[in-house]
């Protein structure tokens, strides 16, 4: 340990970190969960979406595996339908992340570091908006650090050869909370993938290769998966194809390409928060070109590597570098590098703390650490405090204002609602819209939540999860009232199925100063036909 540079040396003992981090724990969980009960903006189009997903369980879905379709249900179930009731899986995942950070950076170092590694991920915009926002990204996250903790505890045991095979149970707990990962997003392989690189690259594993424990790692997941292989297969292989379109290069050329490339750094600078991520480039990078410099060289341990370095650095900025190089190939969604991220706080934490060690101009910015989670943690604050400080300076609703994506859709809902009741038989009339975030939030915010059907012309291609479910081809004779957006037109496709279509009003939902959002009302008189794929 490089104590000599530790500017945190003599601050308590472990006891003291424990309850400072339980105590810090249960204040910003109380917090969160307030924020939520005061703050109930509507659903953002996502979330409408993935509730809308919870109304129909399986194994797949279009885009994504089945956790938050899941996870979403057992809060309705248990709690009623609500903005609450959506999001509050959110806030639980994050406490969760926040707790395994801190029993990693404790279990590798001490309760000092595992106290810093969890302040960094809380010290994120990233970390405030996956709590309160109930998208894949919060249980990817949950997942991803309990599966640090138990892969990490599986090699210590296995490592050290501790009797009464225990390495063998915990090397199965992670494979199983690795596959409840992988039923939440795609990104969870590179998890996988990091540890199979650990055990490859890292001297000291390579003999894992000749025991069983990492065989059940990977054994336990693919049994998981083995029922949304399943549904896939019977899908045509619809997330496979949607997931593959990710990678599809946006251009040919080097300058657009070089664009993207800024573009992802300028938003995972936002999103980490500017110091702390320039710290955890500088520190990874550096670590990670001594990792490779002693493989290729074979003295990876004379380099003063050990296995908490190799192993985080396998987790995080491996697959962190190979985020960044495909972003000069194509424009990277800035939520995909997140899980990196959680291992890379750790490492950047026992760096600052003086457990691993850098190049000496590199140990100089030790000194930037705590300006870093204290201006993280200022963004963070005003992230919570933004609502307050939109309606202070006059800023609601207009271009300046992020949160317009999460306003208007219970108005909109409301007067669909109130349409539908002018109907002359409101009972035998079926909703249809054409964009599916249009489709989801109506469903979520119409009067007795209604089944809403997706438009997307006779063939019905395969684009949405709406797609996948049938249509409503046995309400032939039914009347339907059609939601269509103002800049969108209604096509003579969708007016031939119906008898007659009549325009009935334009629905103006103001959301702020000056925006609005504006839809087509329409009833399609007595159904003829539906499209079928």
């Amino acid at each position: 340990m490089d104590s000599g540079e530790d500017s945190f040396s003599g601050i308590g003992d472990d006891l003291a970190w424990h309850r400072l981090f339980w105590l810090g724990l249960l204040g910003i969980t109380a917090f969160r969960l307030w924020f939520l009960s005061v703050f109930p903006y509507d659903l953002s189009p996502d979330e409408a979406y993935y509730w809308d997903w919870s109304r129909h369980l399986s194994w797949g879905y279009y885009s994504k595996p089945p956790m938050v379709a899941w996870v979403i249900a057992l809060s309705n179930s248990l709690l009623g339908t609500s903005e609450f009731s959506v999001r509050l899986p959110a806030a639980i995942f994050a406490t969760i992340t926040l707790i395994a950070l801190y029993a990693l950076g404790t279990k590798m170092y001490d309760a000092r570091t595992g106290f810093f590694s969890a302040l960094v991920f809380l010290a994120t915009i990233g970390s405030a908006v996956s709590s309160m926002i109930m998208t894949i990204d919060a249980p990817l996250l949950c997942f991803w650090a309990v599966s640090m903790v138990l892969v990490w505890q599986a090699w210590r045991l296995s490592r050290f050869e501790e009797p009464g095979g225990l390495s063998l149970l915990w090397w199965t707990f992670a494979g199983a909370v690795t596959g409840l990962g992988l039923l939440s997003k795609q990104t969870m392989m590179g998890f996988s993938a990091g540890i199979i690189l650990f055990i490859l690259l890292y001297p000291r594993a390579r003999r894992l290769l000749a025991d069983l424990e990492p065989y059940f790692f990977l054994a336990v997941q693919i049994s998981l998966l083995f029922p949304v292989i399943d549904w896939n297969q019977r899908h045509n292989w619809v997330t496979l194809q949607h997931t593959a379109h990710h990678f599809e290069s946006s251009s040919k050329t080097m300058i657009p390409n070089l664009k993207t490339f800024i573009e992802l750094l300028g938003t995972q600078a936002g999103i980490v928060t500017p110091i702390i991520f320039i710290l955890l480039l500088l520190v990874s990078g550096c670590l990670l070109w001594r990792f490779i410099r002693g493989v290729l060289s074979k003295r990876i341990i004379a380099r003063g590597f050990s296995d908490r370095e190799a192993f985080l650095l396998a987790v995080g900025m491996i697959p962190l570098v190979a985020v960044f190089l495909l972003s000069f190939r194509q424009r990277i969604n800035a939520n995909w590098p997140a899980p990196f991220y959680l291992s890379l706080g750790v490492l950047v934490s026992a760096w600052a703390m003086g457990w691993a060690r850098c190049n000496t101009w590199i140990n100089r910015l030790r000194r930037f650490y705590v300006p870093g989670i204290g201006l993280g943690l200022s963004m963070v604050v005003l992230f919570y405090l933004f609502p307050v400080i939109l309606g202070v300076l006059g800023w609601a609703g207009t271009r300046l204002d992020p949160t317009v994506r999460l306003k208007g859709w219970h108005e909109l809902g409301q007067r669909a609602g109130d349409l539908l009741q002018g109907f002359p038989e409101p009972g035998k009339t079926f909703v249809v819209a054409r964009r599916r975030q249009t489709v989801s939030e109506l469903a979520f915010y119409m009067p007795g939540r209604p089944e809403v059907y997706r438009w997307n012309g006779m063939k019905r291609h395969v684009t949405t999860q709406y797609e996948l479910w049938p249509g409503p081809v046995d309400k032939k004779g039914w009347d339907a009232l059609i939601i269509i957006e103002k800049d969108k037109e209604l096509k003579k496709d969708l007016i031939s199925c119906f008898k007659a279509v009549k325009f009935i009003e334009q629905i103006d939902i103001p959301i702020g100063q000056e925006r609005k959002r504006s839809f087509l009302a329409y009833r399609g008189v007595e159904m003829k036909h539906w499209a079928e794929r």
